[in-house]
């Protein structure tokens, strides 16, 4: 197999009811733009009828590359055993919900390519969510910035991507949510730039989000454990 220009990777968990549009969406706006790519989808351990799907997409299109997890491992652990297989020149991930949309993720992309970036990340500059959520996030960001020195906002939007040669100088670890904080961490440790696009957050249409109010906690701890190991 040729080696694609792209390798996308969606982590997925209990979004059946979203998923097939998502992914063809996704799968319409890189082909339409003659992008060589493979999209991975990550299911980790969803109980409804998400491996259906599955089974169904990769089926019908030789792009699709799959791999279920049997239990819920986590976030982070899905990007990183979707690194493991991925075999593009760029690699990134995003989530899989539709909060972005696909010709978002492709900009993301493609401005990427067309500035000849290392790597490439997303900024909501417009979020049709919920006060509570703005406001959380805005305190994450803060708390970010405050402990770590980076000037970097919204650490947790998406789409991320980077160059292959990046996973040679960095090494993404965290298995949770933290691990969008920990790509922009890592790169600026090790003084590789990336660039900033702005995009669109869309509302939630189908699905429960997964943002709880021990998934903040857990957001917040990792950091605070992320920095007393850095010092």
């Amino acid at each position: 197999m040729e080696t694609p220009d792209l390798s996308l990777i969606l982590p997925i968990y209990n979004e059946g009811e979203r998923l097939k549009q998502t992914a063809n969406e996704i799968l319409s706006i890189f082909k339409k733009n003659g992008v060589s790519f493979e999209l991975i989808i990550v299911n980790d351990g969803s109980t409804d009828n998400t491996r259906r799907i599955l089974d169904e997409l990769i089926l019908k299109d030789k792009n699709i590359s799959v791999i279920h997890f049997l239990t819920n491992k986590g976030y982070g652990a899905a990007i990183l055993e979707g690194i493991k297989e991925a075999k593009g020149n760029t690699i990134g991930w995003c989530d899989g919900d539709g909060q972005i949309a696909p010709q978002e993720i492709f900009n993301v992309y493609s401005v990427m390519e067309s500035k000849k970036a290392r790597a490439a990340k997303a900024v909501r500059v417009i979020r049709r969510e919920s006060l509570f959520r703005k406001v959380q996030s805005f305190f994450f960001n803060l708390i970010f910035v405050l402990l770590f020195g980076d000037t970097t906002w919204d650490v947790n939007a998406k789409p991320k991507f980077m160059r292959r040669e990046i996973l040679k100088l960095v090494t993404l670890t965290n298995h949770r949510y933290f691990i969008d904080a920990e790509w922009v961490i890592r790169l600026n440790r090790a003084k590789i730039p990336f660039i900033e696009i702005p995009i669109e957050f869309l509302k939630r249409t189908h699905g429960k989000s997964k943002i709880y109010v021990w998934t903040s906690l857990e957001f917040v701890r990792d950091m605070i454990t992320y920095v007393l190991r850095l010092r």
